[in-house]
């Protein structure tokens, strides 16, 4: 069987936040543009390593992420039932 990746569409104008918040220091409004507010991945994750709790191995594949190694994302693990 094979699998293709479908990709991931990007956010149309009105595909916005649906809840006013805020994130990384920038204010989300409902209906605000995405376009306006791009971060990077490193800001994303640097974010992700301040706001959750975080294991030593989690910690670890963060740090990979912002050092270019994407292998954490293609990892799977497998629920049993």
């Amino acid at each position: 069987m094979k699998i293709e990746s479908a990709g991931i569409a990007p956010l149309s104008a009105n595909e916005g936040p649906t809840e006013a918040g805020h994130f990384n220091g920038r204010a989300l409004t409902p209906g605000a543009n995405p376009a306006q507010a791009q971060i990077t991945l490193a800001e994303l994750l640097d974010w992700l390593g301040t706001e959750l709790q975080t294991s030593p191995h989690s910690e670890q594949r963060l740090q990979r992420l912002l050092d270019g190694d994407i292998t954490p994302l293609h990892e799977r693990r497998v629920r049993l039932p």
